[in-house]
């Protein structure tokens, strides 16, 4: 799914008349995220032990043994070299 489908997607579900308040304000919440430009971060290699290697994002400084192309922990995009 896209993000400009899942934008739509629950902007339609809002409209639906179905949701209660407390879930109406969780809704246009998660569109107002959806809709923000993605932050760019990097990996750093912090860790390199038995051939294992640990990076940290440098933005949210959140660690993870995979160099994704995004940061599972705030979702900014990767970029560039990651050693």
């Amino acid at each position: 799914m896209t993000k400009e489908r899942a934008i739509s997607h629950l902007k339609d579900i809002s409209m639906w008349g179905i949701v209660q308040a407390d879930e109406y304000n969780a809704l246009k919440m998660a569109i107002a995220e959806l809709q923000k430009k993605p932050k760019t971060g990097k990996w750093v290699k912090v860790i390199e032990e038995n051939g294992n290697k640990f990076y940290m994002c440098s933005v949210c400084k959140e660690g993870t043994d995979e160099d994704y192309d995004w940061c599972p922990y705030c979702g900014c995009r990767m970029k560039g070299d990651n050693e």
